[in-house]
């Protein structure tokens, strides 16, 4: 599945991509990474193809 990028590129969809970003978030004001709460929120996710970033993006933000 790919996911539009805001410059309309694609690119694959990765799990992997969104944990590191929510990671680096908490690295950045000294936050333990809370695993459980990545993980239910990524299954919780609302994902289809052609995606945009933006709206990956506000998905994460309103959960967390």
């Amino acid at each position: 599945m790919e996911v539009r990028k805001s410059d309309n590129t694609k690119e694959e969809f990765s799990v992997e991509k969104i944990k590191h970003g929510i990671h680096e978030a908490y690295d950045s004001v000294n936050e333990v990474y809370p695993e459980a709460l990545i993980e239910s929120l990524i299954k919780n996710m609302f994902v289809y193809d052609s995606m945009q970033t933006s709206e990956i993006r506000r998905q994460v933000e309103e959960t967390l």
